[in-house]
């Protein structure tokens, strides 16, 4: 019998899942960050996104990704949280991405 399975409630299909979602987030996460981070210190409007709207979103997304970051960081025994954990995670991130889309919509778009 393997005992780490024992130990908690999701199966090994569920766990690749989890974790292909969260990859899948992050990696989105970087790419949008990085095309936002091109605008972040301009002194004029991108697009119709204004330079205080870019730079807000930026350092948010900063701060959203540092939590998370500290939050797996905190040491925890039980596989079950660390599971949860990405699982939220990757709703955050998911939620994040969106926001990011959106403003770089904005960007690209020419102001009329």
């Amino acid at each position: 019998m393997n005992t780490r399975k024992a130990s908690f409630n999701i199966s090994e299909s569920k766990e690749e899942s989890i974790l292909t979602d969260w990859l899948t987030q992050v990696v989105l996460f970087h790419r949008l960050f990085q095309q936002l981070s091109q605008f972040s210190s301009i002194k004029t409007n991108a697009g119709q996104c204004s330079t205080q709207t870019i730079q807000h979103m930026h350092e948010t997304a900063k701060r959203e990704f540092k939590d998370m970051l500290e939050d797996v960081q905190e040491v925890d025994a039980s596989l079950d949280k660390h599971w949860l954990k990405l699982k939220i995670h990757t709703s955050r991130l998911e939620q994040l991405n969106q926001c990011l889309q959106v403003r770089l919509q904005l960007v690209n778009q020419s102001s009329n």
